[in-house]
């Protein structure tokens, strides 16, 4: 944590708020905290000074916590600005994406909480951050968390839920389990039987894959291919999935299992939304980044373009959404994985490494801007010899079935 430093906390539940000081009272914690009951006394608190970044709750009587940080950023842009929030209140934590920095789902554990206020923190993330910002508040396009979604989770905080439930739950949506059992039976999964109920996918597959297709279906169908500037929505899902099943094999090979072998498969499915964001809300601009994109690379032309790219665009909405920092970090550097905090093998090094190895697979043309692997990265982590056995893997998982 950084040292010296002083946050304020703002909730007007008085239990919350007696949480928040046991979570933070540790000598570990490294900062300097303030609680406040209600929005009005932490601007007021806020004008007295002294402060690095602010943790609001969002459903506060009088003023909500859009409309406190909205004040907070006017008065003090230099303040970082956090909410807390259920996830099923995130279609109202995107109305504000303008003004929030991080989000931050609530309840949560210290170590989210602190993994959250260590990124708003940091300066150059904040930087760009305050940029990526001002591009998506004049967005009137963006992706929103399937209610789905937030049903799965909600349904998974039951200690005595199993997966059959939430197959259940996946079931009643007609549309849904209709669009991923045909994916689970395509050859993405190289599955050696049909899948015939979400049930069944959900225990074949595991719940966090599961959730994965949820989110990654979702946000590709609120996306119209006309109306993308060039851009190939097939071709861009297409990319996702090959990268998300690159990622569960090389998890595979190095014997990875568990929460990091699941995130890496959903961040590989949504590490390209933010082009479809992009591309939808500015197709003429995104039309022109195109076309440099074969000479100096996607994200390098939609820098010269935007001033961000869309990996940029992506985490900062994911987090929004309240996903695990490991996807969000995944999706936010996975082009620069050098500039996460992160510097472990991790799902963000599995993405990088996928992402890379699936672009130079599939090329038709190999040119100056095509995605490459960051060696230096790789090296740092332990895994630079390790890259080329994945990348001979998966193109010799291309002549036979996908593994996963």
């Amino acid at each position: 944590m950084n040292k010296g430093r002083k946050i304020l906390f703002v909730d007007d539940d008085e239990t919350d708020l007696q949480l928040l000081k046991r979570l933070t009272g540790s000598s570990e914690w490294g900062w300097e905290t303030e609680f406040c009951r209600s929005a009005q006394e932490g601007l007021t608190a806020l004008d007295q000074g002294g402060f690095d970044l602010v943790v609001t709750d969002w459903c506060m009587p009088e003023m909500d916590g859009g409309a406190f940080l909205s004040e907070v950023k006017e008065r003090h842009p230099k303040v970082a600005r956090l909410v807390m929030a259920d996830p099923t209140e995130q279609s109202m934590t995107m109305d504000s994406a303008g003004v929030v920095h991080q989000y931050v789902p609530k309840p949560c554990e210290i170590d989210v909480l602190s993994g959250a206020i260590d990124r708003a923190s940091d300066l150059e993330v904040s930087i760009r951050r305050d940029r990526i910002m001002e591009i998506v508040a004049r967005m009137d396009r963006l992706p929103s968390l399937p209610s789905l979604y937030i049903e799965v989770v909600e349904k998974l905080k039951d200690p005595e839920v199993s997966l059959e439930d939430v197959g259940e739950v996946i079931g009643r949506d007609i549309a849904m389990t209709a669009k991923i059992l045909k994916l689970v039976n395509s050859a993405f999964f190289g599955l050696r039987r049909q899948i015939s109920s979400p049930v069944e996918a959900v225990n074949y597959l595991g719940l966090d894959t599961v959730k994965g297709l949820v989110l990654s279906l979702h946000a590709f169908s609120q996306f119209d291919s006309s109306s993308l500037g060039g851009l190939a929505l097939e071709s861009v899902w297409t990319h996702s999935m090959h990268t998300a099943v690159c990622c569960k094999m090389i998890a595979g090979l190095e014997g990875l299992k568990g929460q990091i072998k699941d995130s890496s498969f959903v961040a590989g499915m949504l590490h390209d939304t933010g082009k479809l964001v992009m591309a939808s809300n500015n197709p003429a601009p995104y039309a022109m980044a195109l076309e440099h994109a074969d000479q100096i690379g996607i994200a390098q032309a939609e820098e010269e373009a935007f001033g961000v790219n869309h990996a940029d665009i992506g985490g900062y909405l994911f987090s929004l959404w309240g996903l695990p920092v490991g996807v969000v970090d995944a999706v936010e550097f996975h082009h620069e994985p050098e500039r996460s905090q992160n510097t472990d093998f991790s799902t963000l090094t599995l993405v990088h490494a996928a992402n890379a190895i699936v672009t130079r697979e599939h090329a038709e043309v190999i040119t100056p801007g095509i995605t490459r692997e960051n060696e230096a990265y790789l090296e740092s982590v332990g895994m630079k010899e390790c890259y080329a056995e994945w990348a001979a893997a998966y193109a010799e998982s291309l002549e036979g079935s996908v593994v996963v």
